[in-house]
């Protein structure tokens, strides 16, 4: 996903996006407990939102959010 999206942002002039490791943790954390509940949604079970979630990960942001999608793969979820 992230190449995909460093495509889209070269071609609109912008600065490719860096993988993080903690934000990554926290991002499949969040995806499993989806997964098992079976539902989509950017509220975890606790009711924390993306940026609690952040914050108790101890990452530093001035902006934030995020992109859940359901489906079959990267290059599916991606135009959404």
């Amino acid at each position: 996903m992230l190449d995909l999206i460093n495509r889209d942002r070269q071609a609109a002039g912008l600065r490719p996006l860096v993988a993080s490791i903690p934000l990554r943790t926290v991002a499949r954390d969040h995806g499993r407990e989806l997964f098992a509940r079976g539902i989509l949604s950017h509220q975890a079970r606790d009711g924390r939102s993306p940026r609690e979630r952040f914050d108790r990960a101890g990452i530093p942001f001035r902006f934030a959010g995020e992109n859940v999608a359901y489906a079959e793969d990267v290059r599916t979820a991606h135009p959404g």
